[in-house]
């Protein structure tokens, strides 16, 4: 996941599928708070658990990013 904070739009690439504690470090929170964030969408993960893209895509949105899949050929960290 990388990130563009001086873009105005902040975004952010997003894997199908990542864990939690990576999604956290991507958008600059703590995994307790990605966490508690699950929790308000009915979603009980660990820091190491996996989410799929539209559930991630909804917690960026949440702190301010606009989340997108890589484009062809991006490797994303």
């Amino acid at each position: 996941m990388t990130t563009a904070r001086s873009d105005p739009g902040r975004r952010i690439y997003l894997l199908d599928r990542m864990p939690v504690r990576d999604l956290a470090r991507a958008i600059g929170l703590r995994p307790f708070q990605v966490v508690a964030d699950l929790i308000e969408l009915k979603q009980f993960k660990q820091p190491d658990e996996e989410i799929d893209f539209e559930t991630a895509s909804r917690i960026a949105r949440k702190h301010g990013y606009r989340p997108e899949k890589p484009p062809p050929g991006v490797l994303v960290l």
